[in-house]
């Protein structure tokens, strides 16, 4: 990549017609391998190839990885399997920095099923730098973590937003991906103004920059990748940009599925793509490259803030709709933003199941309107605390549904038990057979169309076995 600051897109599954359309109109890609393949989020069973990589290599531009499932924030170490993975990715790419999150999505109590704030004190500055420190021994390559969203208010003895981004940073001895969104987010929910956070920052450290859209829910502002950049951002992105000395990449974020639902299309994203491009031209001039000089580890001396093994566990619990345990503080409990947190776990996870399932939510819908949709994966949530992997999401639901067997939800069923075939061969190359008692030959088809099957006869004893087999796919294609 060069030094000057360039335009990127983020890469996810469905955009790659998108942005074959208009491939002059950015110069880097953003990929979030986690998205790409299980092999790429190291939860296969096998290592990553080429092949998980086919699609985005076919785009001749310079790529930066940008991590979705290791958060510094985490519990736990990442997997020797997941660092491995990510390693794979950015060497495939040569990837000039890897980032991810300065957030949190499981801890002791479990996985949170969304990304969660972090208690802003000296405990978490610690932790997280400790883990980006372990992260960048690991790929051999600079490490940055994004600057969050965080729709909680101000817990009492927190550092503010700015001070405690900036000792995070000074303390890892890293970069940030200034997530300007992120950052007006927060400020549009009452949390601390964009100008005041960035005037905190080590800006020299600033390496790229994310921008974005949302919209309105719960009363909250929500950051949701869901339009093109409003001129407001635009704006505040104007004042910071010049500020920044080792700017490289200026990224636009939209969903794949927001792009026709916003009635845009690929001369639209060009289109904005060309402000963006105004944007990176604006940068300061890029300094020598490589990271900034370095200032030495320092211990943070600021305010503890809240329990951080305590503050996941309660925060975990209390997003799922779970008891909190007795040490959760009155204030976290009565926070309102919580609400908004359950109902974006609650999406999240249903948009999971529906991803690895689509015919199956798909036969649900056919058997009795989206309601039935949702009152049957509302009842697995009740039942069910979420998992990181989609297999055993979808093995709760099988569970569940096993638990709670209603007389037309019998094919929907094997269908679930179809689709969940499907995905562990994906993964593992193993072939596994599975049965029906409705020939899978024409009740697949009929759903992939959006018909509903019909009625199997009662006297019918027949027994249909369909055998899945992994077909490899090969680097190029």
């Amino acid at each position: 990549m060069r030094s000057r600051a360039q335009v990127g897109i983020v890469y996810a599954p469905g955009m790659a017609t998108i942005l074959a359309a208009i491939p002059d109109a950015f110069d880097v890609l953003e990929i979030e391998p986690q998205t790409l393949s299980p092999a790429l989020a190291g939860r296969s069973g096998r290592a990553p190839g080429a092949g998980d990589l086919a699609e985005v290599l076919a785009f001749p531009h310079p790529k930066v990885v940008h991590s979705v499932g290791m958060p510094f924030g985490n519990r736990a170490r990442p997997t020797p399997a997941e660092v491995g993975a990510l390693r794979f990715a950015a060497d495939a790419v040569d990837s000039p920095w890897v980032s991810d999150h300065l957030s949190f999505n499981g801890g002791r109590a479990g996985f949170a099923g969304f990304l969660l704030p972090l208690p802003q004190g000296r405990g978490a500055v610690r932790h997280a730098a400790a883990r980006i420190g372990w992260l960048r021994d690991r790929l051999g390559r600079d490490v940055a973590f994004e600057t969050g969203v965080n729709y909680l208010r101000p817990q009492p003895g927190e550092m503010p937003d700015g001070e405690f981004l900036a000792a995070v940073a000074e303390a890892a001895d890293c970069g940030i991906l200034l997530d300007l969104h992120n950052l007006w987010t927060n400020e549009r929910n009452g949390r601390e103004p964009v100008a005041r956070v960035v005037d905190r920052l080590p800006l020299d450290r600033v390496v790229e920059v994310h921008l974005a859209d949302g919209h309105e829910r719960a009363g909250y502002w929500v950051d949701a990748h869901s339009g093109l950049t409003s001129g407001e951002l635009l704006d505040i992105a104007a004042t910071v940009v010049p500020r920044l000395p080792n700017l490289r990449l200026i990224t636009f974020e939209m969903g794949p599925d927001y792009v026709p639902a916003a009635g845009l299309g690929p001369d639209d994203l060009a289109r904005h793509l060309v402000d963006l491009r105004a944007l990176a031209a604006a940068a300061a001039p890029p300094g020598p490259p490589g990271r900034p000089a370095r200032r030495g580890r320092r211990e943070c001396a600021h305010r503890r803030g809240p329990g951080l093994d305590a503050w996941r566990d309660e925060l975990t619990l209390l997003v799922n709709g779970h008891p909190a345990p007795a040490a959760a503080t009155d204030t976290l409990r009565a926070d309102p933003g919580l609400g908004l947190y359950r109902e974006l776990v609650a999406v999240a996870r249903s948009g999971a199941l529906v991803g690895a399932a689509p015919l199956t939510a798909r036969l649900l819908v056919l058997l009795g309107g989206p309601g039935r949709l949702e009152s049957v994966v509302e009842g697995f949530r009740a039942h069910s605390r979420p998992s990181l992997l989609p297999d055993d999401e979808l093995r709760g639901l099988d569970d569940y549904l096993a638990a709670h067997p209603e007389p037309d939800l019998g094919v929907a069923h094997e269908v679930l038990r179809y689709e969940r075939a499907l995905l562990r061969t994906a993964a593992d190359g193993r072939p596994r057979t599975v049965t029906f008692t409705t020939d899978p030959t024409a009740l697949l088809p009929a759903i992939g169309a959006g018909r509903a099957p019909a009625p199997a006869e009662d006297d019918d004893p027949t027994i249909y076995e369909l055998t899945i087999v992994s077909r490899p796919v090969e680097s190029g294609h």
